[in-house]
C-alpha cells in the first residue's frame, strides 16, 4: 500500500536509493531529472533535511519556482518507508502547461512500477486536487508513453471525465484528459 506524503527526511536513504537508480536510467529525459537532483547533494544528513524542507515548501505553496505556479510536490511512500514515486499538483496552470503538464503529474521509479502504485498514486492526488478545489483535473502525458495512458485512461473509466483532442509540440505528441475529481 502506498500513501501521499509531504516530502520528509525521514525517507532519506530511499530517496537517495531512487536518485541512484534514476539517475543512470536509459531514458535520458528521466535520467537528467535525477542527475538533476543528485547535483543538490542531498546525500549528506543536514543539506538532505533542507532538501526535504524546500520539497515541502513546494507542498505548501511557499515555493513555486519548480513550474512557475503554486504546486505542491508530494512524495509516494510504500508501507511507511520507502520512497517509490512522486505527485506534482499545479494548482493553476500556466498557457504553456495546459497541454503538455497539466494540475497532475506523477512518477514510479523502475524499480517500483508494474505494482499498481501509478494507479493508486493518481486515485490519491485526484483526492488531494479534489480537496484543493480542482475540479477537473487536467492531465497530460506523451504519446509514447502507454504506461501513463492506461493509468490515466483506467481512471477516466472509473472517474469519468473526458479525453480532448491530441496536442503537438516540437516533434511530440501529447494526450491530454480532464478527469472528474470530486467523484471518486
Amino acid at each position: 500500500m502506498i500513501t501521499l506524503e509531504t516530502p520528509d527526511a525521514r525517507y532519506r536513504d530511499s530517496f537517495l536509493a531512487a536518485v541512484k537508480e534514476c539517475s543512470v536510467h536509459q531514458d535520458e529525459d528521466i535520467a537528467g531529472f535525477w542527475r538533476n537532483i543528485a547535483q543538490t547533494r542531498p546525500e549528506r544528513t543536514a543539506d538532505f533535511t533542507a532538501f526535504a524542507t524546500d520539497r515541502a515548501d513546494v507542498y505548501a505553496g511557499r515555493n513555486a519556482r519548480i513550474w512557475g505556479c503554486p504546486c505542491a510536490e508530494l512524495w509516494l511512500i510504500e508501507d511507511g518507508r520507502r520512497f517509490v514515486g512522486g505527485v506534482d499538483i499545479r494548482y493553476s496552470l500556466l498557457p504553456g502547461q495546459a497541454f503538455k503538464a497539466g494540475h497532475i503529474g506523477y512518477y514510479i521509479i523502475p524499480s517500483a512500477q508494474g505494482r499498481g502504485y501509478a494507479s493508486q498514486g493518481l486515485k490519491l492526488a485526484l483526492g488531494y486536487a479534489a480537496g484543493v478545489g480542482i475540479e477537473p483535473a487536467r492531465i497530460c502525458c506523451h504519446a509514447s508513453n502507454y504506461a501513463s495512458r492506461r493509468v490515466i485512461e483506467k481512471a477516466l473509466a472509473e472517474f469519468g471525465g473526458e479525453r480532448l483532442p491530441d496536442y503537438r509540440e516540437d516533434e511530440k505528441t501529447f494526450h491530454c484528459y480532464d478527469l472528474h475529481c470530486s467523484c471518486r
